[in-house]
């Protein structure tokens, strides 16, 4: 039986990564971060490589067409919300 490759539930943590050879794409509250490289080879494995991120894809875009969303994320809001309380 093939492993089934995880897929993130969109904007829901702040802890959720998962990885594909050395591309990652890492779950926040207000932002996805994408980043890595993957080889996509001419192959059954590149197959189900190239499927699993497109469906990543389409469930992050179909999560935001979804939502009633502002025209930019404010960088000020995004850093006020991430920093650390000292006490």
């Amino acid at each position: 039986m093939k492993e089934k490759l995880p897929c993130i539930e969109p904007f829901a943590n702040e802890y959720e990564i998962i990885t594909i050879q050395t591309f990652s794409i890492e779950n926040r509250f207000d932002q996805i971060s994408i980043y890595g490289v993957i080889d996509i080879t001419k192959d059954k494995n590149g197959l189900e490589k190239i499927l699993a991120l497109k469906h990543q894809i389409d469930t992050i875009a179909n999560y935001l067409k979804n939502e009633d969303l502002d025209a930019k994320v404010s960088a000020e809001k995004n850093s006020a919300k991430n920093e650390k309380k000292p006490f």
